[in-house]
């Protein structure tokens, strides 16, 4: 009851609590609520490591599960921390339903509270159910990575073998980008070398963290491992990946068969494809093939402008390059650095 007392603003939320029931209001009472504004509404409960599991507490109806979604909807949509936080403390006194803890875990996911939404997941009893979102979004925070090393890396996949997940392509694809941001080339190499079944997102995961970690021959015969493949297609992420790998390991001939490939599949006409050919012929080209690929695109960036100027003060043409330079209508540090 305590939340329809605080008065909201009519202009915002005009429905946000008219679906809760008396159950998940009684529910959300026992929470400290001042009178504030919806963004500080619920106070911070204090997140611990020692939560107690969730089937411990006592069955609430289903429209009180269906409250805690809508609540947990709301705390997304207007990213409210503190809303979110206050909702978790209630759910723990509902029996444990494995898909509203789901819910729990992607909401502060989206919120960026990538260690709350682990706590949340080692804690329900049968994770096996959790879904994938949960290994893809830790895979792309780099806050995970920066706190806790390897350390939640490693669980992560001890968890994913014992529950059985080890064949699903997206969250083996989720560990491999985990592994590569972390710098563990052999580990992610060797779980990509055992995947049953990969997709255009397994490829390019290993290919862009191949050519971070400088090993372009092995990239190269990724490449040509992936083009053997019948009926699997390359996109212009896998291209331009390729193309910085023939550029800053000087292959020529690696790169000109990019070229061939890419103009194979219809990609010639792809922006970053094009930029990155651009840079590749800079270094590895001439100033005529530079000139032919930029005359040809009708859709160019301040990348496309600034590959240009490198390419023309590369190849001694000074004045050319200060004719693009001032024919740019969006420029950059680079653009400038470019041109000094």
């Amino acid at each position: 009851m305590a939340l329809l007392s605080v008065g909201f603003p009519q202009t915002l939320f005009p429905s946000c609590f008219s679906r809760l029931t008396s159950s998940s209001l009684q529910s959300l009472n026992s929470l400290s609520l001042p009178k504030t504004p919806f963004s500080h509404l619920i106070s911070n409960p204090p997140f611990t490591n020692q939560r107690a599991p969730l089937s411990n507490f006592h069955s609430f109806s289903n429209d009180a599960v269906n409250d805690h979604y809508h609540l947990l909807h709301l705390s997304v949509r207007y990213g409210d921390v503190d809303l979110i936080k206050a909702v978790h403390d209630s759910i723990f006194k509902l029996t444990e339903d494995i898909h509203l803890g789901n819910a729990l875990i992607v909401a502060y996911l989206k919120l960026g509270l990538v260690l709350n939404a682990y706590k949340v997941f080692v804690g329900l009893s049968c994770p096996n159910v959790v879904c994938g979102d949960f290994f893809c979004r830790m895979r792309s925070s780099a806050v995970c990575i920066r706190l806790l090393d390897l350390e939640l890396g490693f669980q992560l996949h001890a968890i994913v073998i014992k529950m059985g997940f080890l064949d699903n392509t997206f969250v083996s694809n989720a560990l491999m980008g985990l592994y590569g941001k972390c710098g563990c080339l052999d580990t992610m190499l060797q779980l990509f070398d055992e995947m049953p079944q990969r997709d255009i997102a397994s490829w390019n995961t290993v290919i862009s963290s191949v050519v971070k970690e400088l090993m372009y021959e092995r990239e190269f015969e990724l490449f040509h491992e992936m083009r053997r493949m019948d009926g699997f297609g390359i996109d212009h992420f896998t291209l331009s990946t390729i193309l910085v790998a023939a550029t800053e390991g000087l292959a020529p001939m690696v790169g000109r068969e990019i070229h061939a490939h890419g103009i194979k599949i219809g990609l010639e006409s792809s922006l970053r494809v094009n930029n990155a050919l651009i840079r590749f012929y800079t270094k590895c080209g001439t100033i005529k093939h530079v000139v032919a690929l930029f005359e040809k695109m009708y859709v160019r960036d301040v990348i496309t402008w600034t590959e240009m100027i490198t390419a023309y003060m590369a190849f001694g043409f000074t004045d050319l390059s200060l004719e693009v330079f001032e024919k740019m209508l969006e420029m950059n540090s680079i653009s400038y650095n470019a041109i000094l």
